[in-house]
């Protein structure tokens, strides 16, 4: 019953808390073709900020199968899984194959989410919050726990400041 992804609708399941690695080991083992993409998100650690990964959809899981067979009914009695989405009893809601190629073309090969925006050495910045905001500035160099050393032009003189790169806002090229 293996579902072939790029023929195959896909779907949305709902997961029970904290059981996504139970239901993706599930599904796999019913050979549903799943999709589950993850990000990188910092957390506090008693060592300082620590990268985690945690899914982009907390609490959800992408299913690609075929509706009319009778094994698809088998998803709502996986260990892992509370329900799949519908708006009936019967009719799971259908994700739109352009989404899911959307966010698969955002991803790795490992399923992780790449943020596009990612700032790096030399971009602009607008700094959003903070004593320093509104400013724009550029970004010297990026420092450990989501940090950025930055170049600002403060009363007519270049003054580096660190900032938290929650707080910058890449400026597109056209607009600097």
């Amino acid at each position: 019953m293996q579902a072939n992804s790029e023929r195959m609708p896909w779907f949305v399941a709902q997961i029970k808390p904290n059981c996504l690695k139970i239901a993706e080991r599930n599904l796999r083992q019913q050979q549903f073709a799943i999709f589950s993409p993850m990000r990188k998100i910092p957390r506090r650690r008693a060592s300082g900020f620590q990268p985690t990964l945690e899914p982009l959809f907390p609490g959800y899981i992408f299913i690609s199968f075929d509706p009319e067979s009778a094994g698809c009914r088998a998803i709502n009695g996986t260990y892992g899984v509370a329900r799949l989405l519908s708006f009936h009893e019967y009719a799971p809601v259908r994700v739109p194959h352009t989404l899911i190629a959307a966010i698969r073309a955002r991803c790795d090969g490992n399923d992780l989410f790449i943020e596009h925006d990612a700032i790096g050495a030399g971009d602009a910045v607008h700094v959003v919050k903070g004593p320093f905001a509104s400013l724009i500035g550029t970004v010297e160099r990026l420092g450990p726990q989501e940090r950025a050393w930055i170049l600002l032009d403060v009363l007519g003189r270049q003054t580096r400041v660190h900032v938290d790169t929650a707080n910058l806002l890449r400026v597109q090229p056209n607009a600097a």
